[in-house]
């Protein structure tokens, strides 16, 4: 009896002090200004290409490490999409720190850098977008 209500007491406090918790924080969003910039940068350091190539490399090594067929690999690799993982928070997020001078100085550095190359030389980034990428990656193409 002592057992039961000790168990009881537990759960009921557990549950009090869950309900003090505050909310999640909200994702922190680029101005619209900033929002453009953004667009631009990813255009101009060439993420698309360099999602493809990254998302590729995996694949390859995976394939070999699993011993994939060669049909696996190229119906895994024909499913890159850089469209699907572009959605509206995941890159947005990353650069939502930056004022819009970082991301002016950015746009100008990788224009230079990058500017007529079919793939990226240089890429900027921030942990937490190699870190979406790469779960974007494992999810959608290595299962």
């Amino acid at each position: 009896m002592k057992k039961l209500a000790l168990l009881s007491f537990i759960f009921l406090a557990a549950g009090t002090y869950a309900q003090d918790l505050p909310a999640p924080p909200t994702l922190a969003m680029p101005t619209k200004e900033n929002t453009i910039l953004i667009d631009k940068l990813v255009k101009t350091m060439k993420l698309k290409e360099y999602f493809i190539i990254h998302a590729s490399a995996k694949i390859d090594y995976l394939g070999m490490k699993k011993n994939w067929s060669e049909k696996q690999i190229s119906a895994r690799k024909a499913d890159i999409s850089f469209e699907k993982f572009n959605d509206e928070t995941r890159i947005y997020n990353a650069f939502s720190e930056f004022t819009k001078r970082e991301l002016e100085d950015l746009i100008n550095l990788s224009t230079k850098i990058n500017g007529g190359l079919s793939e990226p030389k240089i890429l900027f980034t921030v942990p937490m977008l190699e870190q979406n990428m790469d779960l974007f990656i494992e999810n959608e193409y290595l299962k």
